[in-house]
C-alpha cells in the first residue's frame, strides 16, 4: 500500500510540472485513471487543469466531485470558482457554503491558520444576512458522500 501511495505522489508531482508548462493533455493523461478511480487530489488538479485550459465546464465537474467527497482543497478551490464566476454563475450563497465547509476540513487538520475560515468572512462581509443564512443551513445539512455515489451525482 505504501508502495501506490509514493506511486500516486510520483505521478501528481509529475502532472504539476505539465500543469505549471500549460500541458492539459499529459496532466489529463497522467491524473484521469486516479480521478476515475475516485483519488481526490486528481480530480482537484484535473479541475484546476481544466480551469486554467480553458475546458471550465469540465474543470468544475472535477472540482465537484473532489468537494462532495469531503476534501477540503478541493472545497476551497470550487468556493473560490463560485465566488469569482470562473465555469458557473456567480454564487456567494454556495460560495460561503464551500468555504465553510473547507474550514471546518481545515480546522480538523489542527491547522493554526485557517485561510478558508478568512476567505468566507471576507465573502460574508458582500452578503446580506439572509444569504449568510441560507448557505450557513445548506453547510449544515451537506454530508460527504462516497466516490461511488459522486460518480452518480455529477457524471
Amino acid at each position: 500500500a505504501a508502495d501506490l501511495i509514493d506511486v500516486e505522489a510520483g505521478l501528481i508531482d509529475l502532472a504539476l510540472s505539465a500543469m505549471l508548462h500549460g500541458d492539459t493533455d499529459m496532466v489529463e493523461e497522467i491524473l484521469l485513471p486516479m480521478a476515475n478511480d475516485g483519488n481526490v487530489k486528481a480530480q482537484l488538479f484535473m479541475g484546476i487543469a481544466f480551469q486554467q485550459g480553458n475546458r471550465a465546464a469540465e474543470g468544475i465537474k472535477w472540482l465537484q466531485r473532489a468537494a462532495e467527497q469531503g476534501y477540503g482543497p478541493g472545497q476551497k478551490k470550487l468556493a473560490s470558482t463560485y465566488e469569482n464566476g470562473i465555469g458557473v454563475p456567480l454564487d456567494y450563497v454556495l460560495a460561503y457554503k464551500w468555504y465553510n465547509l473547507a474550514a471546518a476540513w481545515e480546522s480538523s487538520l489542527a491547522q493554526n491558520n485557517n485561510p478558508s475560515w478568512q476567505a468566507r468572512n471576507y465573502l460574508a462581509e458582500k452578503m446580506p444576512p439572509e444569504q449568510i443564512a441560507e448557505a450557513q443551513k445548506l453547510s449544515r445539512e451537506w454530508k460527504a458522500k462516497p466516490w461511488k455515489e459522486v460518480k452518480q451525482l455529477i457524471p
